[in-house]
């Protein structure tokens, strides 16, 4: 049992990092206007989830952008995580 378990831990690391990864990915090669966009889309069609902190913390992030005019790279990163999990067209993880 103990190698099986050591088998499914290492199979979810490598999912992780394949994850970060593909937000890495997509973090550099959208724009930040289409990533706003394309979030403000999509809570438009479906609402923020409150019991998901990383929506809520995306909602957090398009207030904040909404006053200061500017987009971090881990602000950006955040977003396109939110849109990853929500599977938007154009932000699949495979």
């Amino acid at each position: 049992m103990g190698m099986h378990a050591d088998e499914c831990f290492e199979k979810a690391m490598q999912e992780m990092f394949l994850f970060q990864l593909a937000i890495e990915e997509l973090t550099a090669s959208i724009p930040d206007q289409k990533v706003v966009d394309d979030i403000l889309s999509s809570f438009r069609t479906t609402p923020v989830d409150k019991y998901d902190k990383s929506e809520c913390l995306a909602r957090d992030i398009l207030v904040t952008i909404a006053q200061r005019k500017n987009l971090s790279k881990k602000q950006k990163s955040c977003l396109i995580k939110v849109l990853v999990e929500r599977n938007t067209s154009g932000y699949e993880f495979y």
